[in-house]
């Protein structure tokens, strides 16, 4: 009797087995994975979760074991025909929606599907064949075309629901009503067009009526001036476009902006992922009943950075949370709390944007941009000269840069300030800003910064911030950088800080490893290096670096500096290091990482130290990141080709797009140098300059910037993100000075 049970138990404790896993990642999947507690998902796991329970309480006896087993099946094979159908909605709906990367994420939720798959099919089939009732064939098929059926019908409503219906729209007649509003100046002082509040209009906007939201200036009681936003509306375009005319006939102060609408899309929840994207940034304005936000608001008050799926890579945000939405179209500060039908009552507008300038010209705004100007030297010229006044003007008189500045509302952040980007911002003033007195000095404020940030140990000297004196730690990263703006400066602000780049290169050699490759931080108390693994870009720097100081120590023997032997020496091993051992041959036939101030480092080094691999390690690298740089052949939106990134959905970053064109700038001299012709970078470099060029803030782009600081010049995160960090402006302003020069040549 002993022996049965044994043997019964024995047949039934590896499903019981198999079922607990499956329990533990319904659990895990309960506890982790939704946006917000108790929605429908969570719930639905969490049930599946106690349910897995079952038959594991029952395992010692076979009838309870069977019907617990049976239960636990069909709910988990019930709950994933829910999951596919739902997923399917979403990827068919972004799909339409987006299409090149919105069919990347499709495969990708169907690729998550997959794994639910391979959680819950298996076992549930495995307990219905050996425990389960025996179903008749027919009811088998019946039940498998129905799920087939209903997945397959929710994918197919979700092409429908992308589909957003029409709205009467003339925008060519608009564009010729505003033609004819003769404009006046704002008048000083006035501000721009920066208004968080939502239009209003007299009737939902479903389709049924012609509707434009206006943006323009208004005179107050007192007689200051403000910004406003109309909703007007009428029974068809012609009629739309008169009222227009007439409203800004009236309010004719500065320029105005006219969003008219051309489809509108009732948004249904679908996942919290899809959801998260149904709206386009730049593109599409939400409206709620007869309240509505404008595509360009939407993006001023950074809608579409709700969602940090990877917390230690806090530049990767996107998508937008309908909670904030709706908070800002009722005029509230916070968010309700979040559910999974957020979006239900939210309505999706398409708009075609129309800017009326103060000089008389109708410019037609796509993302926030009028038209992709050329890639001209002087077009790079005049934009390199409005990045660096921005800079000027972003620099405080103890030479430390604005950190982080908000271009709607003035607003000005300090928080997570670095000194590395500090650095490279002064970096980028001594290479490309014009050789004036007022960028010179600048550089020497900027420099005198940061040598204040100095930490001492014995003969060597390492950049600390904050508090130097204080710092246990040494960092390689802000210290190389920083050593590289010493240097590439100091044809401008000359020998005044002489000790201070020798202190600094002891501390890079010292740094170095035999191999090679550099230590990530430096005891200040011992002045011994501390081993760890190569930091990210701070390896290129210190090479880079080291070039700069072998350069000067031959040019200056007599200076302060270590010799140029052990200079040329430590750079010999750090560049085989980097071009061999860094990154072995195999992994580097499929991807490299951040490399570009290895690019940087071997143009800085073709008059004094050649190393055919180091060079070959650039090129390499850019070849492969060339293949990152959006076209027309990837289906995006042309507004992004030249972009580097993955396309419609994760929208490329300026600072990504900048760095590949100083490193490409870099490359395609290093190629010229070794005497090869790479049509296939020179174009890459062409492409980015033109997507840096169309997404620089120049006065049409600045119709709702603030007037209280200067933001023409600038560069944004990206277009759903419309803050300005001084290090995106660098980048951007180095790329296109060094692209200049190799394109067309330097600069008369």
């Amino acid at each position: 009797m002993l022996r049965r049970m044994s043997d019964r138990l024995g047949s039934r404790l590896p499903l019981a087995l198999c079922i607990l896993a499956e329990g533990g990642v319904f659990a895990w999947a309960a506890a982790i994975l939704p946006w917000a507690s108790w929605t429908w998902f969570s719930i639905l796991t969490a049930a599946l979760a106690l349910a897995c329970l079952g038959p594991i309480a029952t395992v010692a006896t076979d009838r309870w074991f069977r019907r617990t087993v049976t239960i636990q099946a069909v709910a988990a094979l019930a709950f994933f025909l829910y999951c596919a159908a739902r997923v399917f909605h979403g990827a068919a709906y972004l799909a339409y929606l987006y299409g090149g990367l919105g069919r990347g994420v499709a495969a990708g939720l169907c690729a998550a599907l997959a794994v639910l798959a391979f959680v819950t099919v298996p076992t549930s089939l495995w307990g219905l064949a050996r425990f389960g009732p025996r179903p008749r064939r027919r009811e088998v098929a019946t039940g498998v075309v129905t799920g087939v059926a209903a997945v397959f019908a929710m994918a197919g409503s979700a092409r429908a629901e992308a589909a957003a219906a029409e709205v009467p729209a003339d925008p060519e007649a608009l564009a010729a009503a505003l033609a004819h509003d003769g404009r006046s100046p704002a008048p000083a002082g006035a501000p721009g067009l920066f208004t968080r509040a939502p239009s209003t209009c007299r009737h939902p906007v479903d389709g049924t009526q012609a509707t434009a939201l206006v943006a323009h200036l208004v005179r107050r009681a007192d007689g200051r001036r403000a910004a406003e936003t109309t909703c007007l509306q009428a029974d068809d375009p012609a009629e739309l476009a008169r009222r227009v005319e007439a409203h800004l006939s009236v309010h004719d102060e500065g320029p105005a902006v006219v969003d008219v609408v051309t489809a509108a899309d009732p948004l249904e929840p679908v996942l919290p992922l899809v959801d998260g994207m149904a709206v386009r940034p730049g593109f599409d304005g939400i409206c709620e009943g007869t309240r509505c936000l404008a595509p360009w608001q939407l993006v001023a008050t950074e809608q579409f950075v709700a969602e940090r799926p990877l917390p230690f890579v806090p530049e990767l945000r996107f998508g937008f949370d309908p909670r904030s939405v709706r908070a800002a179209l009722e005029g509230r500060i916070r968010p309700r709390p979040r559910t999974d039908d957020a979006v239900r009552g939210l309505t999706r507008v398409e708009t075609v944007t129309l800017l009326a300038t103060d000089d008389g010209r109708i410019v037609r705004l796509v993302r926030g941009r009028g038209p992709r100007p050329p890639v001209e030297a002087s077009r790079l010229d005049r934009a390199v000269e409005a990045a660096t006044g921005h800079i000027l003007s972003a620099q405080q008189p103890s030479g430390r840069f604005r950190y982080i500045l908000d271009p709607h509302t003035g607003a000005v952040r300090y928080g997570g300030f670095s000194t590395a980007r500090q650095a490279g911002t002064t970096l980028a003033l001594c290479e490309v800003g014009a050789r004036s007195p007022d960028v010179d000095a600048a550089a020497a404020r900027a420099l005198g910064y940061l040598a204040g940030l100095e930490r001492r140990a014995g003969d060597v000297g390492g950049i600390v911030y904050p508090a130097p004196a204080r710092a246990r730690r040494i960092p390689l990263g802000p210290t190389a950088l920083s050593l590289v703006a010493f240097l590439s400066c100091r044809d401008r602000v000359g020998d005044a800080f002489d000790d201070t780049i020798a202190r600094m290169a002891r501390f890079l050699l010292r740094m170095a490893r035999e191999d090679g490759g550099f230590h990530p931080v430096m005891d200040a108390r011992t002045a011994t290096p501390i081993p760890g693994p190569d930091p990210l870009y701070a390896g290129g720097q210190a090479v880079f670096a080291l070039v700069l100081l072998e350069d000067l120590a031959r040019r200056e023997p007599d200076g302060p500096f270590p010799s140029a032997d052990e200079l040329a020496a430590a750079t010999e091993r750090s560049m085989t290091y980097f071009a061999t051992t860094y990154w072995p041959s195999f992994l580097r036939t499929f991807f490299f990482l951040e490399e570009n101030w290895h690019c940087l480092a071997a143009r800085a080094a073709l008059g004094h130290h050649r190393h055919d691999a180091y060079e070959r390690f650039c090129l390499d690298y850019v070849t492969f990141k060339r293949r990152l740089v959006l076209g027309p052949t990837d289906r995006v939106d042309p507004t992004l080709w030249g972009g580097y990134g993955f396309g419609n959905v994760i929208l490329p970053h300026n600072t990504g797009s900048a760095g590949f064109g100083e490193a490409v700038s870099a490359a395609l001299a290093v190629a010229r140098a070794r005497g090869e012709v790479r049509p296939d970078l020179e174009a890459g470099l062409r492409d980015v300059l033109g997507f840096l060029l169309a997404r620089q803030w120049n006065e049409d782009a600045c119709f709702a910037c603030t007037k209280t600081v200067p933001v023409v010049g600038a560069f944004s995160e990206h277009i759903a993100s419309p803050h300005v960090r001084i290090d995106y402006v660098q980048h951007a302003m180095a790329a296109m000075g060094h692209g200049r020069t190799v394109l067309f040549g330097p600069p008369s």
